[in-house]
């Protein structure tokens, strides 16, 4: 056993190594958005699908030695795509949704060895059920949740920090050639001991200890309605613990940052609950009350999280979402393990929850974006779990009264035809009639927490729609890159209303419209910030400029940015997001009243991720901005790949030698100024930061080789020294750890949660009339 033991381990270990390393190695392409690890991980979950059948039909239809040299070649074939690599042919090229290119460059760069790493565990549970009979096969599913939760825990606190991407991926080869020999080793002598007749590979299923392999109630499979049932639950319980999974991951990273940190949280507690499940039936019990007040108080504090959004502090966002995320798969695989069947159907079984997997990924990957309008994926996962374990409840319910009955009827009865009659007499329906008795205060709160679960998601669907305060949502849409919102509001003391766009939970970008300010920057892009200093600057220096300014801005946003070009100027932006640029150019005037002034040819909007666009124009068009504005924000969602040494290199020759990059870096989360700061001096970059509040606080990090601007008065007396934080890390493109950023509040501890929800983001009332 310990030959099967080591390399599931291995195996397992390998496979969450390399779904963090690959999706950090492909997410500057795709803007560094949350919808990379949501795409990987949909692909992931039917890989293993795919990994999970292969395993179950070469173990039923192929003999010993066919099993051993098909999966030997198959792990030897899987060297050639190995150490991973990209290139840059295989950049995207497109501006729409990524999900389909992600999907062909993953099948691309990791598809066979990843496969490989897939059907290791199915089968050689498989082979080592045949090779010892004796011991439950079981336990080694939990040995490889172990090396997955393990794999998943050193990726961020020990790799990440020490180890560039390349030096990753050599060493990830080097451990996977061990694991390549060892399950040579193991299929070998797993086809020895099946050629000497010590264990038939094919004969009946051998007697499992019950000891050590009780189960709180025997899963009865043999009959085809009772197996269909079953296989139902193995899939479908798999799938709400999968789209809680997935569907909290994205609401974390949608927030914060796409950083492997923010990935694997919930991505460990989710293996985790395999690992406690599958180790042994007695940690989920239905008789211990605090299981489920723990999982009803996380759903309902969910609900709330959901509700509050970017109001709530970090800390308990990560606390909230990762406790239901853990508490839903604990009780879903909970139920699971109580109806597991046989070893003779462990391969099937395996399949079944792979396919629920993939299916959950599936559902918030590919589904969910273009059916709702808002993340309620995370409200679906929250019903689903408790619907099915209450389906679940009852089933099994169902089962033992049948159970009993026909014990029963085996004394009583001993004709064959009285024998079935009283079978149909204690079915399914008829034991129904006793099952509202049976509930007791379990099924009774699991139906009252269905109901309490209906009406928070109804909640949330009305208060995202309709505004207190004369706040009307104009416009809503769901893209790939997050929740757009164009509202309306319009103050109880005036006649006019202004209108701003919400991407996610963050306001980006204002305009009032009918009023003298209707065509003002306000707001992150006022006069008074950095941007607007340091435009101010370049327009009063304009004589060295003819004939105008080249203007570059990295995020679109409303296109406020545009006010700032005069006649003769050029501005060109960066956008990924196309529903962006109609939003900008349907509820907004900016852009039209730019064009007016400047020309329609002179303003200019490039769709795709900006880093891949800037280069290509670099290489085109030798472009050459004056200013350079780099603000391109996710709800608070940081794209890393923007902020890297390499990349501002990219940004110094896209600039002309007096010109100026300007950084936005306000962030709810994250303490940006000292990595800005840091990429400037080891490129030898004078910067100043400039922080305002006119009235929404905004940071604005300036970076020029032309001292002048650093000697402006008004940047002068707004400017701030950034505190010596300890923080003096350097982001490259194989190095950008998130930890050592993120503002943890120092009096999380005693802010109360119903303050931290009705915190107001905002006091518009303060804005200029």
């Amino acid at each position: 056993m310990i030959r099967f033991a080591v390399t599931i381990f291995f195996s397992a270990f390998l496979l969450f190594q390399l779904q963090p390393m690959i999706a950090k190695f492909i997410l500057p392409w795709f803007g560094g958005s949350n919808v990379v690890w949501t795409t990987c991980l949909m692909f992931f979950q039917v890989m293993l699908v795919a990994g999970y059948a292969y395993a179950h039909v070469i173990h039923r239809y192929l003999s010993p030695k066919s099993q051993w040299l098909i999966q030997s070649a198959l792990v030897l074939a899987a060297c050639l795509f190995l150490p991973i690599r990209l290139y840059d042919e295989w950049k995207p090229q497109g501006t729409g949704d990524p999900a389909w290119e992600i999907i062909l460059l993953l099948m691309a760069t990791i598809g066979l060895p990843f496969f490989v790493l897939t059907t290791s565990s199915p089968l050689l549970q498989a082979w080592a059920a045949k090779s010892e009979p004796t011991r439950s096969p079981y336990r080694l599913y939990a040995l490889s949740n172990v090396g997955s939760l393990l794999a998943l825990l050193t990726y961020p606190f020990w790799i990440e920090p020490r180890f560039a991407l390349p030096q990753q991926s050599w060493s990830w080869f080097a451990v996977y050639l061990v694991f390549a020999l060892s399950t040579i080793w193991s299929g070998y002598r797993f086809m020895q001991r099946s050629a000497k007749g010590d264990q038939p590979p094919f004969g009946p299923d051998p007697k499992v200890d019950r000891k050590s392999d009780t189960m709180a109630l025997d899963a009865e499979v043999d009959s085809l309605p009772n197996q269909r049932i079953h296989i139902l639950f193995w899939i479908l319980l798999p799938m709400a613990a999968s789209i809680m999974l997935v569907a909290s991951t994205n609401l974390l990273t949608h927030e914060v940052a796409a950083a492997p940190f923010l990935w694997i949280i919930p991505l460990s507690l989710y293996l985790l609950t395999f690992v406690i499940c599958f180790d042994h039936p007695k940690w989920y019990m239905r008789t211990r009350p605090v299981v489920w007040l723990l999982f009803w108080s996380a759903a309902i504090f969910g609900l709330c999280l959901i509700a509050g959004g970017v109001t709530v502090d970090l800390i308990v966002q990560i606390i909230g979402y990762s406790a239901l995320c853990f508490l839903t798969g604990f009780v879903c695989h909970g139920e699971l393990v109580r109806l597991k069947p046989p070893a003779s159907q462990l391969t099937l079984f395996y399949l079944m929850i792979g396919i629920g997997g993939a299916l959950g990924g599936i559902f918030v990957a590919v589904i969910a974006p273009r059916i709702f309008e808002d993340f309620l994926e995370f409200h679906v996962s929250i019903f689903l779990a408790i619907l099915l374990i209450f389906l679940s409840y009852l089933f099994q319910v169902s089962q033992a009264r049948r159970h009993q009955g026909s014990q029963q009827a085996t004394k009583e009865i001993r004709s064959k035809r009285k024998r079935k009659q009283a079978l149909e007499d204690t079915s399914f329906w008829e034991t129904s009639k006793g099952m509202l008795v049976s509930l007791s205060g379990y099924g009774i709160a699991t139906l009252v927490m269905l109901v309490i679960v209906v009406g928070g998601t109804n909640y949330f669907i009305v208060s995202a729609n309709l505004h207190d305060g004369g706040q009307t949502i104009v416009y809503k849409q769901r893209s790939p890159y997050g929740v757009l919102a164009v509202v309306d509001v319009h103050p109880t003391f005036e006649n006019d209303y202004y209108r701003y766009l919400i991407n996610g939970r963050i306001d980006h970008g204002l305009q009032f419209i009918g009023s003298t300010w209707e065509h003002e920057p306000v707001s992150y892009y006022g006069r008074d910030t950095g941007l607007g200093l340091a435009f101010k600057h370049l327009q009063n220096n304009s004589n060295s400029h003819s004939p105008g300014l080249s203007i570059g801005v990295v995020g679109l946003g409303i296109g406020i940015t545009s006010a700032y070009a005069n006649p003769g100027d050029t501005i060109r932006y960066y956008e990924i997001d196309p529903q962006v640029e109609k939003i900008a150019r349907q509820y907004f005037t900016h852009l039209k009243q730019c064009e007016r002034r400047i020309g329609p040819d002179n303003l200019q909007v490039v769709l795709g991720d900006a880093r891949i666009q800037l280069e290509r124009d670099l290489e085109n068009h030798n472009v050459k901005f004056d200013l350079l504005s780099i603000d391109a924000f996710t709800s608070d969602s940081i794209p890393a790949h923007l902020l890297t040494k390499e990349c501002f290199e990219l940004y110094r020759k896209c600039l002309t030698e007096k010109g100026i990059l300007a950084v936005h870096v306000s962030n709810r989360y994250l303490n940006l100024e000292p990595i800005v700061k840091n990429i400037a001096r080891a490129l030898e970059w004078p910067t100043t930061i400039v922080s305002v509040r006119s009235p929404t606080k905004s940071t604005w990090v300036i970076i020029s080789q032309d001292e002048r601007i650093h000697d402006e008065p008004a940047i002068v007396a707004s400017s701030i020294e950034v505190e010596d934080s300890g923080i003096n890390v350097v982001w490259t493109d194989s190095f950008t750890p998130i930890l050592p950023l993120i503002e943890w509040p120092d009096n999380w501890r005693d802010t109360g949660i119903g303050k931290s929800f009705w915190t107001p983001v905002r006091d518009w009332n303060k804005l200029p009339e």
